[in-house]
């Protein structure tokens, strides 16, 4: 086969380059599929849980990339993102403005403030890049534990305690007004207040800073960060605090998380950090303190990495760490079984022996759900422990034993839910046990072969001469009774517009359209509700389209991505013009052809299908008139 060496070398450095261009996309934060969470986030009635907007409980499997805004490029915050969301994370920590640890400039030299320490001077520049990172944490499901100005240990120079201090509650209020109404829109947000410090000498000026933010951001719910071994509620049990948070270790974690589980306030609660990969825990530490908070009753926590938290040198590698994949797993695990039910067995009535001292680094966990179909119970450390078979429901229990470490679960057969058994672990290490009701025939615990009623791969509008075009397509259905279409304009609640029926099950990928004819010029955006054959129903994305605007030529993000047979590519033209789409694999050979025709402008989408290619990188390229852009794709065989 003839290769033109020159034009694949001018390919691959075309593909390169394109890398670092700057693409909005238009597809607004929610609900990819119909295990993303649609935000905002919001109290649960019993204030045990936070919700999502289709009154989903969110369980927080986090990381936390303090300095994600000031230190990575944009190519590197895509590429840290899509790493997590693929390994199951689904929340960060982030500071806004960070002053020590790579801060305060970020990664193209724009300091937060143009007087330096002046929180009266924000640089627009500077919290136009916060902005980009923050929306493409949406794109990607995560939710954004966001610090307005990190206070810093002790109050001392890794923070901004002393600047608070010398600016004074005037210019700290106005920042907050500043801060609260620039995210205010943005839903993927919860505000956290302090750092690693009670308020102290800057109690005035963290005060007026909140009041600020609550000016303008009505939406958004508080949580704060205090120090080790004291929670949020040690150091801000102030009436503006909505959540609650966990800061222990690796031996204090169960006593810690007790204690936050019995205040007398009771609020939602997370685990905001422990001791961190490469900084004294072990891989079993890591483990331990997340399946205790969890276990212990929190809505979940957040797992800490050095060098990721700053990202300093090899922190690309140490995305692939130990931990990590021990997060993947803890994540599997609860969203296979009915986490939020999950009532601590703080009383023992589940684990009636063997479970060891809550005050120690070896307590046994254990929570059971509330109709008592599943209880979970984690060891840190191998030895015979005595459960009571009658707390589960049924007359069979259905017994697994799941390594933390792999994910790799395997039955201990059916057992009567009568009397007391002794259970050891299978071999050394920490372990988790889980206890289901054998009549409901549930999954291996871990298990990603969850039914998905509706796979729904995407759903793209197009303004044309008739109305606005609405296309989506799913690759496979289940019991689909059909699609709502709704519709709103400037934001103003949904309505719906119209119904499509859906294919009822098939495994085949379908395609359907509307079309919307609105009366007037504005804004609209577009979302369904997909409705199965039993009446429940799940949200798909939100689409906008501006009848007065111009649209910009964009290229989105492939989803899925990683994808394994088919993906859908979605695109955006400003204007008309010849339309070439390709897909290259890593040495910049042509493996398909998608697109190459004139077309007028609007919003498309394209199924690509991998067929035999091997698994690895891909990138998808788009030209047309003096538009090109390049997106990564990557393509996992047999997943």
């Amino acid at each position: 086969m003839f290769t033109n060496t020159f034009a694949l070398k001018s390919l691959r450095s075309i593909i390169w380059a394109m890398f670092g261009l700057l693409v909005f996309a238009t597809v607004v934060a929610g609900q990819r599929n119909s295990a993303d969470p649609v935000f905002p986030l919001k109290m649960s009635p019993d204030k045990r849980h936070l919700l999502d907007q289709n009154n989903n409980p969110f369980l927080i499997n986090g990381d936390t990339p303090w300095s994600l805004i000031v230190k990575l490029t944009k190519v590197e915050v895509q590429e840290y993102l899509e790493n997590r969301r693929t390994k199951g994370f689904n929340a960060v920590i982030v500071e806004l403005i960070e002053h020590y640890f790579g801060g305060p400039a970020n990664a193209y030299g724009e300091l937060p403030f143009t007087t330096p320490g002046d929180f009266s001077t924000p640089n627009e520049n500077y919290f136009a890049h916060a902005d980009w990172v923050i929306n493409k944490a949406a794109e990607t499901g995560m939710l954004v534990v966001l610090t307005p100005a990190y206070l810093g240990y002790m109050c001392g120079n890794q923070g901004w305690c002393q600047e608070m201090i010398a600016n004074g509650p005037e210019k700290c209020r106005d920042y907050g007004r500043y801060v609260g109404k620039r995210y205010r829109n943005i839903p993927n947000l919860i505000w956290m207040h302090g750092g690693d410090s009670e308020a102290g000498q800057a109690t005035e000026e963290l005060r007026a800073m909140v009041a600020g933010i609550a000016e303008m951001d009505t939406v958004h719910l508080n949580t704060a960060h205090c120090d080790r071994q004291r929670s949020a509620l040690d150091c801000y049990d102030e009436a503006w605090l909505d959540i609650s948070t966990t800061y222990s270790d690796c031996s204090q974690t169960p006593d810690r998380t007790l204690a936050d589980y019995q205040r007398n306030r009771i609020m939602p609660f997370f685990y905001v950090e422990g001791t961190y990969e490469n900084e004294g825990a072990s891989a079993k530490c890591l483990r331990s303190q997340a399946y205790w908070s969890i276990l212990g009753g929190s809505i979940g926590h957040f797992f800490g990495n050095n060098p990721i938290w700053f990202f300093g040198e090899g922190w690309q590698q140490a995305l692939e760490s130990e931990g990590a994949r021990s997060m993947t797993h803890l994540g599997a695990l609860f969203r296979s079984r009915a986490w939020h039910d999950l009532v601590p067995d703080y009383d023992h009535e589940v684990v009636i022996g063997g479970y060891g001292d809550v005050g120690t680094g070896s307590y046994l966990a254990a929570a059971r759900t509330r109709d008592g179909n599943t209880a979970i119970a984690y060891l840190p450390e191998p030895r015979q422990f005595t459960v009571d078979m009658s707390q589960i429901s049924g007359s069979k229990v259905k017994a697994w034993w799941f390594d933390p470490a792999t994910g790799h679960a395997s039955t201990n057969g059916e057992l009567p839910a009568s009397g007391n058994i002794d259970f050891t672990p299978q071999s050394a290490g920490d372990w988790v046990l889980v206890l289901d009701n054998a009549e409901l025939n549930l999954p291996a615990p871990g298990s990603t072969d969850l039914p998905v009623p509706v796979e729904l791969a995407g759903l793209s509008a197009r303004v044309g001469e008739t109305g606005v075009t609405l296309s989506w397509q799913t690759i496979s259905e289940t019991n689909n009774y059909g699609f709502e279409v709704q519709r709103s304009q400037n934001r103003r609640g949904f309505d719906k517009i119209g119904f499509v029926k859906g294919q009822g099950t098939t495994t085949q990928a379908c395609s359907y359209s509307f079309i919307d004819r609105p009366v007037r010029h504005g804004k609209y955006a577009y979302r369904l509700k997909q409705i199965d054959t039993t009446g429940s129903h799940t949200f798909s994305q939100t689409v906008e389209i501006d009848l007065d605007g111009t649209m910009g030529f964009e290229l989105r993000q492939n989803h899925p991505n990683p994808f394994y047979p088919h993906t859908v590519i979605f695109y955006t033209l400003a204007e008309s013009g010849f339309v070439s789409l390709k897909i290259h694999d890593i040495q910049g050979k042509e493996v398909g052809n998608l697109v190459h025709a004139f077309q007028s402008a609007g919003n498309y989408s394209v199924n690509f299908v991998a067929g035999d290619l091997a698994s690895g990188l891909y990138f998808c390229t788009i030209r047309i008139n003096s538009f090109n852009a390049v997106k990564k794709m990557v393509l996992i065989q047999g997943r």
